[in-house]
């Protein structure tokens, strides 16, 4: 009986074996997306002292999850910063603008002021799609380095760079205003520095049934040096002031993005550079003979009042796109830098390595993804048999294998008997 046993054993396994050595399933794979956003509105340098201002971030991923943060000031302490997550179908986490007073260090706030700095951000999964979204901005900022300026030795070059134009006021109403290059100095002097508006930046990062966008951008800025000076011109017959600045520069916004198509499985990154314009005092720029306004395309770099204290050069930076070995493709759309006043507070007379730096309107995206697949049921192709008739095959096998346990179990009763 031992053997009986020992021989159904030994049948029943070989069965069992031969119903699980068909192959091994193969599951479906889902799908996976990775999005990113970030922009910076103003980064500041002055007197070795960084500055961060206007950051804002967005994260999206698979299946269901977005992440938005936002700060008006990081550096040197955090001034309104927030975060929104979401991670359910119907979640709507919104952060609406909140605002808080710039920090800056003591040896910077007597010349620098700035407003609040603000921030929003907004995460939510609404009908399978997850977006999120951040604005991080500071409103204004002024540079009142008038005082500065006049216990610096640049009266004499003030006089060299404003002597054109007082030589073109004389023999015009404006001779007995401006007769004398001490005078338009003095008027310079005595003119707030700078004023900068400022942009803000957005980060953004969207999910719909066919794409994945993710799209950083920060706008621009509108720098004034010297934005108010004592300048008069000669409106009919009359004359009145002109309120325009000596020189401003306007800084447009940058943006990149970078959108997944999530049937195709195919990423495109893009973006768009900043640019700058350069508008002079009319009436200055009438003296001197130069344009009012002047455009600097990305990639260029131009450099005003050079050799002076009040040098300022601006760099406009171009953007760049670009694909990782994982499938990630990146857009970058450089910010301007725009060094100010480059001989206030320098190493020497000669180094202009001082002033104001401020780099504006950076901004980039990323994306990333792997469409969903769906493994088809495996088909198992046996080898042919012998051709047959009746039911299902299983039924003559198992009737073989009883039939052969019953010849052997009669030979060993046989045998015992």
């Amino acid at each position: 009986m031992r053997k009986v046993r020992g021989i159904l054993g030994i049948v029943l396994t070989g069965l069992v074996m031969t119903a699980f050595m068909s192959g091994p399933a193969q599951a479906d794979t889902p799908e996976n997306f990775v999005g990113n956003a970030a922009g910076r509105a103003l980064a500041i340098k002055l007197l070795g002292q960084d500055l961060t201002f206007g950051v804002s971030s967005a994260n999206v991923t698979a299946p269901l999850s977005g992440l938005a943060k936002a700060a008006g000031q990081i550096l040197p302490s955090v001034v309104a910063s927030q975060q929104s997550s979401a991670n359910t179908n119907g979640a709507n986490d919104t952060k609406p603008e909140v605002c808080g007073p710039i920090s800056l260090p003591s040896q910077l706030s007597s010349i620098i002021s700035l407003d609040t700095a603000c921030s929003s951000t907004v995460a939510k999964v609404l009908d399978g799609l997850v977006s999120a979204s951040s604005v991080g901005k500071v409103a204004s900022l002024d540079l009142s380095a008038n005082t500065v300026l006049s216990q610096l030795p640049i009266q004499s070059t003030l006089a060299q760079i404003l002597t054109p134009i007082t030589s073109a006021a004389q023999g015009t109403p404006l001779d007995p205003v401006l007769t004398t290059v001490g005078q338009l100095t003095d008027s310079v002097l005595k003119t707030k520095t700078l004023e900068v508006t400022l942009g803000k930046s957005t980060s953004d990062v969207l999910s719909t049934v066919n794409s994945i966008t993710s799209t950083g951008t920060a706008d621009g800025a509108d720098i004034k040096i010297l934005p108010t000076p004592e300048i008069l011109k000669q409106v009919g017959g009359n004359l009145v002031p002109d309120l325009a600045p000596v020189i401003e520069i306007k800084v447009s916004s940058s943006k990149a993005t970078a959108t997944y198509n999530r049937d195709t499985g195919v990423a495109t990154p893009s973006f768009d550079a900043a640019l700058v314009t350069i508008n002079l005092n009319p009436t200055l720029a009438a003296a001197l003979g130069l344009p009012a306004s002047t455009s600097i395309k990305p990639g260029v770099t131009q450099t005003l009042l050079a050799g002076t204290p009040l040098q300022s050069t601006i760099v406009v930076a171009d953007g760049s796109t670009s694909k990782a070995a994982d499938g990630t493709v990146s857009a970058i759309a450089d910010g301007v830098s725009v060094k100010l006043l480059q001989g206030l507070n320098a190493s020497s007379a000669t180094a202009y390595d001082g002033g104001l730096v401020l780099n504006l309107a950076h901004s980039e995206a990323n994306v990333v993804g792997v469409p969903a697949t769906k493994v088809l049921p495996q088909v198992v192709v046996k080898p042919p048999t012998l051709p047959r008739t009746g039911g299902t095959p299983w039924i003559p096998m198992v009737g073989a294998g009883l039939l052969g346990v019953a010849l052997i179990s009669r030979r060993l009763l046989v045998a015992r008997g």
